[in-house]
């Protein structure tokens, strides 16, 4: 029994350690601070590409995320590692508040892309990539 806890504790050593971003390990690998200019496809619309005259604009403060987003509309999130989930919060023309949730990760400290869901589109994929200063 006691062989069969250690195994156990073992492969779970083993499979942790082969996700690199898992929620809780750590730190970010990069700082995010800064605008990003944002491209959106909905394959599935039949949209290959939606670019954004306003950019992501991100403030960065350890894993937490604040900035403004899509029409101006208010941005939340994390990063932990290399993981990244914002929030994006639009006002509809109704008034109603509508979340467009981004999910993805950083493929370089200038380069993030994931999946997006927006209630509009369905979903579908993103990329950001880091403006200069």
């Amino acid at each position: 029994m006691r062989s069969l806890k250690l195994l156990f504790l073992l492969a779970a050593c083993f499979l942790f350690a082969a996700c690199d971003d898992l929620p809780w390990q750590g730190p970010p690998k990069y700082n995010v601070t800064g605008s990003w200019a944002l491209e959106l496809s909905f394959p599935d619309q039949g949209i290959t590409k939606m670019d954004f005259a306003n950019d992501f604009v991100l403030q960065q403060s350890g894993n937490d995320l604040t900035g403004t987003g899509i029409n101006g509309g208010y941005l939340r999130g994390t990063i932990s590692r290399s993981a990244v989930k914002l929030t994006n919060t639009l006002k509809a023309e109704s008034g109603a508040s509508v979340d467009v949730v981004f999910k993805g990760k950083l493929v370089d400290e200038n380069s993030m892309k994931g999946t997006v869901s927006f209630l509009s589109y369905g979903k579908g994929e993103w990329t950001a990539k880091r403006r200069p200063k």
